[in-house]
């Protein structure tokens, strides 16, 4: 199956990960994007469990990044979903992620779990 749709150029997820970046670095003082972001999930899918359909087909992706820092979200995933959404890095994949984030909740309904 081919998958084209909700994919961010390179160039796009690279200067929006710096900006994201230097953000953080300037509001929070921190510099780490994937553990401040990692922060936020974990206390969103805490608060409430289906926000991950937030992060649409990035989820995977992002999820697997979690988990590799301690995260705990479980073991089920959508390998092929997973290497497709992603990021060149786990900065990039965060950034994706939110960046779906922010269409899904200006376009899409509230638990829509088809993309």
């Amino acid at each position: 199956m081919g998958y084209n749709r909700y994919i961010y150029s390179d160039a796009t997820l690279k200067a929006k990960a710096a900006n994201n970046k230097a953000g953080l670095l300037k509001n929070k003082k921190r510099s780490d994007i994937v553990a401040y972001g990692t922060e936020l999930v974990l206390s969103q899918i805490k608060y409430e469990p289906k926000s991950y359909l937030e992060y649409g087909p990035y989820w995977w992706a992002m999820k697997k990044v979690i988990n590799a820092r301690g995260g705990n979200l479980g073991d089920t995933m959508d390998e092929e979903i997973a290497t497709v959404y992603k990021g060149s890095s786990d900065e990039e994949t965060f950034t994706a992620a939110f960046m779906f984030m922010e269409y899904y909740l200006d376009f899409l309904f509230n638990g829509c779990r088809s993309f």
